[in-house]
């Protein structure tokens, strides 16, 4: 039984092997049809794609590097302007729940009524 998986693994390599060589004649075939000038203009072409490729490169880097200074500068959570916010976004839920109208608590916080009930809306929040 061990010697007809050794015969068939040979018959197989045979056909791959067969295959492989056809299919590197045909390649030889249609790279000689091309020509020396067609050859090298696919060469120039090819080079000039990669120019255009390193290009988009470098500005693909250039991009993710202005993306994460972006970020940087949007994560600052201890910021004074961040914290008012929080603070606002707090003292608008806690006002509501205490039962005041959108307009009180504009008027209470020096919000607009917009702005108030915007947080409301976002927070979902319900008396």
């Amino acid at each position: 039984m061990q010697m007809d998986t050794i015969k068939i693994l040979i018959v197989v390599s045979i056909c791959c092997d067969i295959v492989l060589f056809i299919l590197i004649a045909w390649l030889f075939f249609k790279i000689k049809a091309f020509g020396p000038k067609k050859l090298q203009l696919l060469i120039e072409e090819l080079k000039e794609s990669q120019k255009l490729v390193q290009r988009l490169q470098a500005i693909l880097d250039e991009k993710a590097r202005l993306v994460k200074s972006l970020e940087a500068r949007l994560d600052t959570t201890s910021s004074p302007d961040n914290q008012d916010l929080s603070l606002n976004k707090k003292q608008v839920i806690m006002l509501y729940k205490s039962g005041m109208d959108t307009a009180q608590i504009a008027k209470e916080t020096g919000l607009t009524t917009g702005e108030v009930e915007l947080i409301l809306s976002l927070s979902n929040v319900s008396k």
